[in-house]
Parts: C-alpha cells; structure tokens; sequence
C-alpha cells in the first residue's frame, strides 16, 4: 500500500493535475481494504485472542479514525496556514509513504519473531485465526521447527502444520515417523491417524516391537491406535497385541479396538486368569479390559473393585462409569473416603450421568453415612450438568453439617459457571441467605467477648481463632449463595475486596451490592458488611444481643459442635470461671471428642 501511495504521490509532483490526484486518490482506496487488511489481519495472527479483540478493536475504532482526522487537520494547516500547493502536499506523501515502507519492513521482521516465540513456549492458536493461514514464510518457519531438535516445538508445529488448509503434511510426517524423539513420533502417529494416512504404518509397528517392559514409551500408545486404525488386518493385529509382553501395549490396544472386536478377542478365559493373578498389573488390565467389552456375563468387576491395589481398584472405578452398570455406584462411592482413589471414584460416578443423581442425593443427605465420602457426593454432582444435579445440591445446602454444606455450594456455583441455563433456586435463595447472615451475626457476637485474645497459644486464644475461621467460612457461604442469584464473576469480586477491608475498594463494593441486590437481601447484608454497631443492628434484624464471656462460653458449650464446646470448656477452664461448672460436667456425655477436655477443665477449676 504504502508503496503503489508513493509512486502515485510521485507522479502527482512531477505532472500535477486532476488525472494524477485521480490516480493517487485510486491507489489509496483500492489497496484500503485489500492488501492494507488483509497484512494487518495476518499482523493479530500471534496475539492470544483476549489480546487480538481488544487490540483490534482499539486500532479499528479508535486509531484508524483518529489518524484520518489528523490527516484532514495537517492538510488544513499547511494549505490556509503554510500557503503549501498540492505540489509541495504530493512531495510530503512521497516521504511520508517511505518512512511507511521503513515502518512495514520493521513490523514483518517482528512478526515473524513474534511467531517463532509464540511456537517456542506453544501459544500459536491458528484455529482461532481470522484469515486462512497460507503465508509462504510462515508455512516456511513452521516445517523448519517441525524438522528442529527441540522436540516440543517440533511436535506443536506438526500440529500447527496440521491444521494449514491445503498444505501437503503426508511427506513431513513420513520422514519425521523416523524422529529420535518419541513426542515427535508420537505427535506423527496421532495426525497421520486422523488424516488416514498410512505412509507410517511400519515404523508404528516397529515401535510397538521396541517396546519392552518395564517402561513404555510416550509414542507407544499412538503407534498402538495408529496401527489399529490403518492396518489391513486389524482384528488379528489385536490379537497379536493382547500378548504382548508390554502391560502399556495392551492396555493401549484394549483402548483402541471397537467393543465387538474387544468382547470376541477378550475371553472370559482371559479375564479369569488376568483377574486371578498375583501381578497387580495384570489385574488392572482386567479392569481395563472390563470396561471395553462389557460385564455381561461376568462378575469379575465387583472383586477388581474392592482389590488391595490402588491402582487396580482405581481402574476397575473408571471401568465401571464407562459401562454405566448401577450394580456399581455403592462400590464406586465408598471409595470417596480413600484420598488416592478419589479422583477415579468422581470421575466414574459423574460418568454415569443423571440417572444416579436420586442415588448420590440419598447419599448426601444420609447422615449415617461417613462425613468423609458425603462431602465429596457434591464434586461429583457438579460434573453432572444436569437440574437434578441442581435439585440435590440446593437441598444440600440446609443440611446441619458446615462441611457438606460448604462442599454443595462450591458445586453449585462451578455448575452455574458451566451450565448457566439451569435453575438455581432463585426463590429460596433469599431464605438460605438470611440463615447464614443470621450465623454470621450470631459469631460476631460470640466473638466479641475474646477478639482481643491474640495469643493464639492459650486456650482463649485459640477459641478466638476457631470463631474468626468459622466467621470467614460463613461469609464466604453467604457470598456463594449471593453468587448463584447474581453476577458470580462480578459477586467474586465484590467478596475479595470485603475480605481486603482496604476503603476504596471496599466502598465500590459496598456502592455495587447496594445498586444490584433486592432489597430484601439488602436489608441483613448491608449492616453486616457496613454497619459500625453490629451488636445493635443484630439484636434488630435477628434478637442476637451482646454476650460477656460467661453466657458466650455457656452457649458454646451448649451448641453440639464438638471442637467448639472442646475449645469453650477449655477456655472456662483457664479464665477460673466456675459458675460454669454445670454445664462442664453436663459437657462430660457429648462425645469422646470433650469429655476428656471436661474431665481435665473440672479438675483444675476444682
């Protein structure tokens, strides 16, 4: 552009008149919005796209005319002003228009530096490119760092290549099949699969004979699918692959091969053998093997289930959600309370979808079940984008136990970022909000008596703690409620500038809840946040009056939270307050947990 812009300016200084102003006015307006967008659109291909939008945004909307408006000032400066003739304007344009070529050269040599970072750390996003990417020297960059010796970047700009329209990959991925670097080869397996070539199909079998146990390389799995897919005579390559002395290529061919191939080559005689094996490899393989073929008439899951091995149990919990057999949910739940299956028992019980959302809430809400497998039911229900999933969690977060509580309304507020559709309950949300506004004034007040107990070493001190820990617990409870009616991203916000307590932000805070919420809400929320006499706006709202040390120690003994009345007892104890002797000895039959602190509390105030 700049260049077909000098040339005309040129032709205007040297034979001035309305043909060659014509020809320069043609130039500029022809190469506007051709070959001037087309470079600035290739110009915003590196950015990360939040990075793109808004550069673009501010170039087209803002500098592009703001720039025109300065044109039209300076043409009026140097004609009214300066007297200057178009003759002197054309010569202007002329070196304005090259220090635009110094200006081009500049941006295409950064460009591609820019390139060659963002394919360096792996943060080139063609997929989301504006224009199709057909430019010679950026196809050039990328073959040169698929055939590098870095391995990383020379796997990404495989996959970057791969994603080129029109560019011939099948001869690059054929040579680089031959790669010293098994992310490499492992990168050109898994594209040459999805393209259907199969150019590679030797070196993935020659990759599946290199492997030998113990260890397994990263282009082992690929080169098993690869095979699978392109080979002539799948069925008996399977077979072949399911005696391999590798665990990983079995477990990668089981993986790879349709269910009616899995469930003709996987005999039972197979599973009983594998399930019957002293190596634990073997038996997880079994597991595996389960979950591809199916369970029907088997019942090798149930003990694969409860094997000594974590990991054997952890793959028959993931076998057992892709067959979505509910004979399995109970198996798979109990093993929420085992913090190294955890994971593999969410993810299988989220895989068996919402037909065991009535189970889990049963779960849930059954308090004779351990607290250590209710409170991870909501991790799982989250993963489960489904209302019935939304049903289970808003009864959930009523049930008396702070940990459940708390855990069912993470889920819900991940769910309401993941699943915005859904209904959260808006009706009943302001009297689960007042609830726990009411629990945050009720340990304010408790609180007061001993908030200047700093030394969190006595027995005070560490009531105090306890109080302060529960009180930010039961804010941050009220905020996930007020995020599941509100803007949760803008309620989030709002939540940390609360907890920073510095003025300005919590004064823009303050400003935006009073401008969204009801007023309903309004009414509880602002004192607590805001008021300076929250002893008095508590004993208006709820009743809660101010307590001394005595009556806040007596109601904590008295409140059936163990590690509070624990803590309480304890503090009676060191401050000499006997006149709470009654209710320490009555504290002596609320569990294992305080009679021992009791016992010793009545012997020193004794």
């Amino acid at each position: 552009m700049p260049i077909s812009i000098g040339i005309a300016s040129a032709v205007t200084w040297l034979t001035p008149g309305l043909s060659a102003a014509a020809g320069a006015r043609l130039a500029e307006a022809s190469t506007r919005y051709s070959f001037n967008r087309t470079g600035m659109e290739l110009l915003y291909l590196p950015l990360p796209v939040e990075l793109k939008n808004r550069t673009k945004a501010f170039i087209d909307v803002f500098a592009d005319r703001f720039s025109r408006g300065i044109g039209g000032v300076l043409l009026l400066v140097l004609t009214v002003t300066f007297k200057v003739t178009p003759r002197g304007i054309a010569l202007l344009a002329v070196v304005l228009s090259l220090a635009w070529i110094a200006l081009s050269d500049r941006a295409r040599r950064q460009y591609i530096a820019t390139v060659r970072k963002r394919l360096e750390i792996r943060r080139l996003d063609l997929e989301t490119a504006r224009v199709s990417v057909r430019d010679p020297a950026l196809l050039r960059l990328l073959e040169e760092t698929a055939r590098g010796g870095n391995s990383r970047q020379s796997a990404y700009a495989v996959s970057m290549l791969a994603e080129a329209e029109g560019y011939p990959l099948e001869p690059l991925l054929e040579d680089l099949s031959r790669s010293p670097s098994a992310e490499v080869r492992a990168r050109v397996f898994d594209v040459a699969r999805a393209r259907g070539f199969g150019g590679a199909l030797e070196q993935a079998l020659a990759e599946i004979r290199s492997a030998r146990p113990p260890g397994v390389s990263p282009a082992v799995q690929p080169a098993v699918s690869y095979a699978l897919a392109v080979s002539p005579e799948p069925a008996s390559l399977a077979a072949r692959l399911l005696d391999h002395p590798n665990p990983g290529v079995i477990e990668a061919a089981l993986g790879a091969m349709p269910a009616a191939t899995a469930e003709e080559l996987v005999t039972r005689e197979w599973l009983a053998g594998a399930c019957q094996s002293p190596d634990s490899e073997r038996r997880r393989l079994a597991a595996v093997a389960v979950g591809v073929r199916g369970d029907e008439g088997i019942e090798a899951l149930h003990g694969l289930l409860k094997d000594p091995d974590r990991r054997v149990a952890a793959a028959a919990c993931r076998a057992a959600g892709r067959l979505g057999n509910r004979a399995y949910m109970d198996a798979v739940a109990k093993h929420l309370a085992d913090a190294r299956l955890r994971s593999a028992a969410i993810e299988a019980l989220a895989a068996f979808g919402p037909r065991v959302v009535g189970a889990l809430g049963d779960v849930l809400e059954d308090e004779s079940v351990a607290i250590a497998i209710r409170q991870h039911v909501p991790r799982a229900l989250r993963l489960i984008r489904d209302q019935r999933s939304v049903d289970v969690l808003l009864r959930a977060i009523a049930q008396r136990d702070l940990t459940v509580r708390s855990a069912a309304l993470r889920a819900l507020n991940r769910l309401r970022e993941s699943a915005p559709g859904l209904d959260y309950g808006s009706a009943a949300l302001p009297g689960h909000m007042e609830d726990e506004a009411r629990r945050c004034f009720e340990l304010k007040a408790l609180l007061t008596p001993f908030r200047d107990a700093s030394d969190r070493r006595t027995a005070v001190g560490l009531l105090a703690g306890t109080l302060e820990e529960r009180l930010v617990r039961s804010l941050e409870r009220l905020f996930r409620l007020l995020g599941l009616r509100y803007p949760p991203k803008e309620i989030y916000a709002t939540y940390l500038a609360v907890q920073r307590r510095r003025d300005q932000e919590l004064s823009t805070a303050l400003d935006f809840l009073d401008g969204i919420v009801d007023r309903d809400v309004k009414r509880y929320l602002m004192p607590l946040l805001d008021s300076s006499d929250q002893g008095r706006r508590g004993h208006e709202l709820f009743g809660i009056g101010e307590k001394d040390a005595v009556a806040a120690l007596r109601e904590l003994i008295r409140s059936g939270d163990p590690w509070l009345a624990a803590c309480a007892v304890a503090a009676a104890a060191e401050l000499g307050l006997r006149g709470l002797i009654p209710e320490i000895r009555e504290a002596r039959g609320a569990g294992a947990e305080v009679r021992l602190v009791a016992e010793r509390a009545m012997a020193a105030l004794a």
